[in-house]
């Protein structure tokens, strides 16, 4: 999901595939890995932008005391515009909140929530034919009624304990996320004629990591030796099948038989 920006604390970038813990050997180039903070300060905004972006944030805890043993906070985006083409709306809700707690001077343990919302439009791929002959706007859109949604729920925790020698990251997450995205590909002309094609998507994932690592020196040379193991399971069901007006049909008709492909 998009991370609220006021709640990001870090971005990192590791360089080829030599972290256990991110993608490993398949992080050819590398990994960009974004870290929401421990702790932020309480404020409020409102923004307005052009073609109806309207914004607003807010986030609230126990602020940046230096000492503290625990750090808490929540943090609320909302996010509605209406986008420069036809059918380009989207409506954003999300939700952060975070406890970080230090259980000993070596072990610190973070939990993080997230509820996400957002329901957005589908201009799909316009004929720039039509276009240079006046028939349709730049701006115009293949359907006016192709939307798509998606909404999540993430629980993560993370023990994080360091040490001169011995470290280790052990984090575990539940998440389940449904999803829904329908987009017309058809001739303008005769978009009531044409199904449009649709998808839904719904999954449950959950698993834990141990990831440990050791400090040491190799002839006067500061070295690393880094294990990890990862478990996890999916359940996931997708679909696709054409739709009218975002409601399913039965197999197309010989007038559009070649897009039965869309059926599974």
């Amino acid at each position: 999901n998009f991370l609220i920006p006021e709640t990001v604390g870090s971005v990192a970038v590791i360089k080829g595939p030599f972290d256990t813990r991110y993608s490993g050997n398949f992080a050819y180039a590398g990994t960009a890995i974004f870290t929401t903070a421990d702790s932020v300060p309480n404020r409020a905004s409102v923004s307005y932008g052009s073609f109806g972006r309207k914004r607003f944030v807010a986030t609230l805890g126990n602020g940046r005391e230096a000492g503290q043993a625990t750090n808490y906070y929540v943090a609320l985006e909302g996010l509605s515009e209406q986008g420069r083409r036809e059918n380009n709306t989207q409506d954003r809700i999300s939700f952060l909140a975070k406890l970080t707690t230090r259980i000993s001077p070596n072990d610190l343990l973070k939990v993080t929530g997230q509820l996400y919302s957002n329901v957005f439009g589908q201009p799909g791929y316009i004929r720039t034919d039509l276009v240079e002959r006046g028939l349709i706007g730049e701006r115009s859109a293949t359907s006016r009624d192709a939307k798509g949604y998606r909404r999540s729920g993430t629980l993560t925790a993370e023990w994080e304990h360091r040490s001169d020698v011995f470290n280790f990251d052990a984090n575990g997450w539940l998440e389940r996320i449904s999803q829904y995205r329908a987009i017309h590909r058809q001739d303008l002309a005769v978009a009531e004629i044409f199904p449009t094609n649709a998808s839904w998507d719904k999954r449950w994932s959950a698993g834990v990591g141990f990831n440990p690592w050791v400090n040491f020196k190799v002839a006067g040379i500061d070295a690393i030796l880094r294990a990890g193991a990862e478990i996890r399971l999916d359940s996931i069901d997708t679909q696709r099948q054409p739709v009218f007006h975002n409601e399913p049909v039965p197999q197309p008709t010989i007038l559009n038989a070649w897009t039965s492909f869309f059926n599974f």
